[in-house]
């Protein structure tokens, strides 16, 4: 936050950082690192102090992207539309269910680890237990893909430094899917093309004292999941700014999510939605706060070889 002030101004923080951060990562702008949240622009501005500053060092930077992406191997799949949203059909579980199937009976649910051990010729042993009761597994080489909390318990036996990962907090979301008869949008509002939405969505500042984080206009992004004669919307609801959220009802979440519907996208008389879905999760997406990339680097250097 210091250095978009510093740097664009209040407003631009007001009206373009701010939502872009308490939606995309449910966070707090104030209290989030400017070097993890946007590495890329925290090395422009670390080269700005050249002649011609942020905007040269910007242009700069683009320029050599720009190369780079020449330089790489044409790929054999698909290129979306530029600016397009891409995912795959029946929603990203596909991907989880390909790597299923790929494995075979290689792959494992339902397994939990509940201690890891390496020994003198630094091999890991996993203790798991699962529904075939407990067993162990050994390998040179382990990888941990598990949330900030799972993790530092995992890890703090074998190097202490992991307990502060448990610092790494994740405030609690809601994810509020709807869907409004077409005839229900407010023509007047400019996301409205032809009585259908039309683009991303909205994100919306803190500022504005609406309770939702923001829109996805997912009949629009992914019209094939859009039933004939409705405009689908997905609502964020909560994050680091709202930790009231996580004591709030689903029915209460749903009311306030279509408030805010109708004061920014629908006519004063549209209907009650249908609610497709109201998922919560308790701990959602991670906040990279200030201090967070020497926290990694801290637990990074203190893990041994072969994790």
């Amino acid at each position: 936050a210091d250095f978009i002030s510093r740097t664009l101004g209040a407003e631009v923080l007001d009206k373009i950082v701010d939502p872009f951060i308490s939606t995309v990562y449910t966070g707090d702008p104030q209290r989030m690192s400017f070097k993890s949240v946007f590495p890329a622009i925290k090395r422009i501005a670390d080269d700005a102090g050249q002649p011609g500053g942020l905007l040269r060092s910007f242009i700069t930077s683009r320029i050599a992207a720009k190369k780079a992406k020449q330089d790489v191997a044409p790929s054999s799949l698909p290129a979306p539309p530029r600016g397009a949203s891409a995912s795959l059909k029946g929603g990203l579980v596909k991907l989880a269910s390909a790597a299923v199937e790929y494995l075979g009976d290689a792959a494992r649910s339902g397994w939990a680890v509940t201690s890891l051990t390496r020994a003198d010729d630094g091999c890991y042993t996993a203790r798991i237990t699962s529904a075939g009761g407990e067993r162990t597994v050994t390998a040179k080489t382990v990888v941990v893909a598990a949330p900030s909390g799972p993790a530092s318990s995992i890890l703090a036996p074998l190097a202490p430094a992991a307990q502060r990962l448990s610092e790494v907090t994740s405030p609690p979301v809601f994810a509020v899917t709807l869907s409004y008869p077409s005839s229900a949008l407010d023509p007047a509002r400019p996301c409205s093309a032809g009585g259908e939405l039309e683009g991303f969505g909205v994100l919306v500042p803190r500022s504005e004292s609406l309770n939702s984080l923001g829109f996805q206009f997912i009949s629009s992004m992914f019209p094939d999941r859009r039933p004939a004669g409705e405009e689908v919307l997905l609502s964020y609801f909560g994050g680091a700014q709202n930790p009231g959220a996580a004591e709030m009802a689903e029915e209460e979440v749903v009311r306030l999510v279509h408030a805010d519907a109708k004061q920014m996208l629908l006519t004063p008389d549209a209907p009650e939605p249908k609610v497709l879905s109201v998922r919560k999760w308790d701990k959602a997406i991670p906040q990279y706060n200030v201090g967070h990339s020497q926290l990694m680097e801290e637990v990074r250097g203190a893990l041994p070889e072969g994790l």
